[in-house]
């Protein structure tokens, strides 16, 4: 083992990185000389080298998982909206209209933008998928706690609780 400096965000060895894709040098740990990279993105398609907004020039970008907490340096893309969901509120206490054996709930999400799609899960399963912006009616049909997830293609999300009393 030895001490290298090692280029941020693709993780590899200083002598190795182009300079327009060494964002960050960083000192770590090397085993044999061999500095190990940056995990895929699952959250990026095309990977951590991608095309620049404007030219044909690739850039390293940070996995999208870090990016609130580095500076991509991408001054044409803005900064992501937080994802929310509207119509629900975490701890809310769902009940049915009476004479009815379930809760329906209508709910969008505000903060991704229009060409994305949203996934929405009840419990952790897929209920609906469905355009930003279009509302989507959850139904609850058991009584306890629930939890309600919108997932956008970015990989970010917004998670709320509630409770339904049947």
């Amino acid at each position: 083992m030895s001490a290298a400096t090692t280029c941020w965000p693709l993780g590899l060895r200083l002598e190795a990185t182009a300079p327009e894709h060494c964002q960050r040098r960083l000192t770590g740990w090397v085993l044999q000389q061999t500095a190990p990279p940056t995990l895929p993105d699952r959250g990026r398609s095309g990977g951590l080298l991608a095309r620049a907004c404007t030219g044909d020039a690739l850039k390293a970008h940070w996995p999208v998982a870090l990016a609130p907490w580095a500076d991509d340096g991408d001054a044409c893309q803005a900064t992501p909206a937080m994802l929310r969901i509207q119509g629900l509120e975490t701890r809310a206490v769902l009940k049915p209209v009476p004479g009815q054996h379930s809760v329906a709930v209508a709910v969008t999400a505000q903060g991704a933008p229009r060409e994305q799609r949203l996934y929405w899960l009840v419990d952790g399963l897929q209920q609906r998928r469905a355009a930003a912006g279009q509302a989507v009616t959850l139904q609850f049909d058991q009584a306890g706690r629930h939890s309600v997830t919108v997932l956008d293609e970015q990989g970010r999300f917004h998670r709320i609780e509630v409770s339904v009393e049947l």
